[in-house]
Formats: structure tokens, sequence, C-alpha cells
């Protein structure tokens, strides 16, 4: 028996989204053939078609046969496997075709027994084939360039994250998904447009989006894939503290939220926008210098100024006031889904790099928002709860399902939102039957990105 790969997403009337596969590999139409001995024409063949228990669609009747013929057909209970018999007769070449419409559910099976009938009924194997349903999708991954750190940095240059690709196709292929993902070539090193890309930036992510960015008409099936440091969105806010300043003293101060920190800027420069003071209430403000300020830790920092004019001589400590015009951290992401592009994270504002497994987990959990996971219906499936699109809350409690807030639970799904360290890179069962029910047809790139 003959395993017949079958890609059911791609139109067969595109030759360039097949790439290198034959022409009858793809669509949902599969023509198949029996040579009866000795070459005859007008002998009747017999196919019969049978589906395995674990298939999504039990049987080929409904997309094989008529309305009126289906309510004809003798035995039709709607059990599994489904089996149906469709016939056809040989040409002058001794040669019999039929045209059989699978399902469009990666991993179904279909085996088709191709037979004539001898005396008494009796049956003769011509062939048989066993067509499995696939999916194909293409991806192209390119990189930020690394890049010069900001003044006051440690080390030399910002890096260029990496990801290990082959993992991320195995879960795609794994377990009936029968998603198979070819990689295209394409840009590899891509302009740094930030260190820290604000997800609320559209033009700096559909620049990343585009350069390098081949379509090689093979869209909508091909994925984009933006490999940056880190994805996040920044905010501003006053800080207005009195602090009492000595001969060189180092204040430190507490800020309400976490410090902004860019390292392809100067260490002073990224989360402390413009600072001022003055001595007392009415006295005009006057510029701070940041070089007087120190970042500390994730929401500290130190004032170190010794050079305010006395009142006088026995005026050694002076209160000032101070405002900061603080950039801090709002929100950040692993990763991002927007069209047919996906943007992944390689280090965390605070965290510092991510293991070459979260980094991973973030892959395969964006390229299933890609293909459109988690879908409404699904059982496990949620939206919101600190997270946006559909996800799966397999692994959480029923009481913590109850909650607003999912933020720091224990998923265990790869379509959890956020990579908890429960969290495996792997779909569950529920997702399973879901990412075999996707089609793989993704909206393309808008032309409009540049």
């Amino acid at each position: 028996m003959a395993d017949v790969k079958q890609y059911v997403n791609i139109d067969p009337t595109k030759p360039d989204l097949r790439k290198e596969l034959a022409a009858k590999q793809v669509g949902r139409n599969v023509v198949v053939a029996a040579t009866v001995s000795p070459k005859k024409p007008g002998i009747w063949v017999y196919f019969e078609m049978k589906s395995t228990a674990k298939n999504i669609v039990p049987s080929l009747e409904d997309a094989n046969f008529s309305a009126d013929k289906l309510k004809h057909l003798k035995g039709r209970v709607g059990g599994l496997p489904g089996t149906s018999t469709r016939c056809a007769k040989t040409d002058a070449k001794g040669v019999a075709r039929l045209v059989i419409k699978l399902s469009e559910f990666g991993g179904d099976e279909f085996t088709v027994e191709a037979y004539v009938k001898g005396k008494k009924g009796k049956k003769k194997t011509l062939q048989s084939d066993k067509l499995i349903v696939w999916r194909r999708m293409y991806y192209q991954v390119s990189r930020f360039k690394g890049g010069p750190k900001g003044a006051g940095r440690t080390g030399v240059f910002l890096p260029v994250p990496t990801l290990t690709w082959p993992t991320i196709k195995t879960e795609f292929e794994a377990r009936e998904h029968n998603i198979e993902m070819v990689d295209e070539s394409s840009k590899d090193l891509i302009t740094r447009r930030a260190n820290v890309v604000n997800t609320e930036d559209e033009d700096v992510l559909k620049k990343s989006a585009r350069e390098g960015y081949d379509p090689k008409n093979r869209e909508p099936l091909v994925m984009r894939v933006v490999l940056v440091n880190q994805l996040a969105s920044p905010a501003e806010a006053w800080l207005q503290q009195i602090v009492t300043v000595g001969e060189d003293a180092v204040v430190t101060v507490t800020a309400p939220n976490k410090l902004w920190v860019d390292e392809s800027l100067p260490r002073t420069e990224d989360w402390a926008i413009e600072a001022e003071w003055h001595r007392e209430k009415g006295d005009p403000w006057e510029p701070l210098d940041r070089k007087y300020l120190r970042r500390l830790s994730i929401n500290q920092f130190t004032i170190s100024f010794g050079d305010i004019k006395k009142k006088g001589f026995f005026d050694w400590f002076r209160k000032v006031r101070v405002r900061i015009k603080l950039r801090y951290l709002d929100g950040s992401t692993n990763g991002l889904s927007w069209y047919n592009t996906i943007w992944l994270a390689a280090e965390n504002m605070h965290k510092g790099a991510r293991t070459p497994d979260a980094k991973l987990q973030t892959a395969i959990h964006e390229s299933g928002h890609y293909i459109g996971m988690v879908p409404a219906g699904q059982s496990t499936q949620y939206t919101g709860h600190d997270h946006t699109g559909g996800h799966c809350n397999t692994g959480l409690s029923a009481a913590e399902k109850a909650g607003a807030h999912y933020g720091g639970l224990s998923g265990t799904c790869v379509m959890f939102g956020e990579n908890a360290d429960s969290r495996t890179g792997h779909f569950c069962g529920e997702c399973d039957k879901s990412v075999r029910t996707r089609t793989i047809i993704k909206t393309a790139m808008p032309a409009s990105w540049v």
C-alpha cells in the first residue's frame, strides 16, 4: 500500500504555491487510477473508500456523493470507520479513473482500494493506496542586525537573537497536525530600528516586516518571522520629590513603576526624559543635568549633585524639590502576531535574556496564532484575562478559570497566554484537535507596508 501525501490547502491552479510538489499532490481533489489486465475498455472498477477511527471526518460520502445518491446508500449509519464505494469504467487503455474529494483536516486518512468483481462477485484487488491529508505553509526568518550599545553600557554590541527552527517544525508535524513548514530563503540581517521595539509603533513594525521579505507568489501561505531583542511599550509620567542634598550626597529615589531601559541609548537618557529642581515653592524651576541621575535597580535611581549654591556658610544640607519626567515600562510581550508576520523577542527588559526553551515556546505559540488558534467554540478557549486574542486555559483550576486575571497562573498548554514555568512547548489535547482543523489560509502582508 502506497502512502500519498495530499496538501489540501494549496490551490492547484497556482504552481508557484506548490513549489516542488507535483500538481497531483495539491488540492482536495485526488485522481485515483487503476489498470485492469488484460487491458480492456468498459470494465467496471470499484473504488472502496475507508476512513480510520481517528479521523475528524468519519466518511467521504458527503463530499463525494450527491444528496440524492446519499439517500439511497445502504448501511449509512454514521459510525466509524466510514466506508463507501464508487465505481468507474475503464478507457481504451484499460484504465479506470476517479476523482475523490478529501477532507480538509490534517491527519485524516483514507484508504482507497481499487478492485474488479470476478465470477460470483469475488473481489480481485488491483491496487490500494492510503491518502493522507496534509497542509503546507512557508516561513521566512530575519533578524535585527547587531549594533553598538549606548554610552555607559557594558559590552560592545547589542546581540543578534537566534532561534532553532527544527523544533518548531516538529511540533506542527506531530500528532496528526500534519502542517509541513518549509523554509524560504530571505535576507537574514535587517536594519535595527530600535533595541526595544515599541509594540505601539506601527511604523517600525511594518518596516521590519517588509525588509528582506519576498512573497514569491506564495502568499498567503508565507509566514514572516522577525527576531528582535525586546518588545515592549513605554509610558511617561512626572515624579516630584523633596530631597536633602549635602556635600556629594547620594539620594535614592523609588519610582512607582519599573523604569524603561534601552541599551541602545546612554544610561541616563532612556528612562530619565528631563529633570528640573528649585529650592523653594515659588522659585523658578531650573534644568537638572541628567548626569546627576543614575539608575540603581528596576524602579530605583539615585540623585547626586553637590553644586547647588548655598544660601549661607552653614547651609550644608540643602533641601530642594526635584521633578523628573520618567519613561517607564507600561507593558511587555514575548511575541506579537499581526497579519502574516510574527515578531519574537530574545530578551525581557527586567528579566534579561530568555532561555532557548522559552523562545521556542513563544515561536510555537505565535505560529499557532498565525494559523488561527485558539478558535472560538473550543472548550478550553478564552479571551481577555490579561491576554490578547484567543488562548487556552488548560491546566488552570475551576477557581482560577473563574477569576478575572490569568497573569502568573500555571497554564500548561503552549497556547496559554504567557510563558509560565508550567507551560509546555506542546499543544494540549484540545488544541491538538483544533490545530488539525486549521486551513492554513492567512491574510497576506498588506501592500501598504513599506
